[in-house]
């Protein structure tokens, strides 16, 4: 995912992307949604929030 509750910025993301790239693997599969912890279910989290289809283009 491309991130947990609050915590969404595309640097986040990106850096720890590029960190693992040059170390251990270079195929990742990004989910376009970000995570929310508290206060939604499972069936939730997959209709909301919205996808970010550019940060995983970015990436």
């Amino acid at each position: 995912r491309i991130g947990i509750d609050v915590q969404d910025e595309y640097s986040v993301g990106r850096d720890f992307v590029g960190d693992i790239a040059t170390s251990v693997t270079n195929t990742f599969i990004v989910h376009a949604r970000k995570a929310i912890l508290q206060g939604l279910s499972p069936k939730e989290n997959r209709e909301v929030p919205t996808l970010k289809y550019d940060y995983v283009h970015q990436l």
